[in-house]
């Protein structure tokens, strides 16, 4: 019953906010200040270039799926166009319409 206590403590989802925002802080300020001391220069440049690859290969992605989200968020999705069921939806709409202007009068 512990280990169940435990396990959820550490997939909660404020956990894993905070372990989150304390790896972003270690890896942005704090591994800094050792990298000169610790690492020789070749290390570091190769770090450097693999982090510019990435970062590159990320911004690209990001590019992408920006592109993709906004061609899905047409009203072409939203009425069922793709399906020929916004010529269905519409006869509800004018139906539910017509419904509630003769429940107004």
């Amino acid at each position: 019953m512990r280990i169940k206590r435990i396990i959820s403590t550490l997939l909660h989802p404020t956990t894993i906010k905070t372990v989150g925002l304390l790896v972003i802080l270690g890896t942005s300020f704090f591994l800094h200040a050792y990298a000169d001391s610790a690492v020789d220069a070749q290390t570091l440049q190769k770090t450097k270039d693999f982090l510019q690859t990435f970062l590159s290969l990320f911004s690209r992605l990001r590019v992408i799926l920006a592109i993709i989200a906004g061609k899905l968020m047409t009203n072409d999705f939203v009425y069922g166009a793709f399906l020929h069921m916004d010529i269905y939806l519409r006869k509800i709409r004018n139906i539910m319409k017509n419904f509630a202007n003769f429940a107004l009068v």
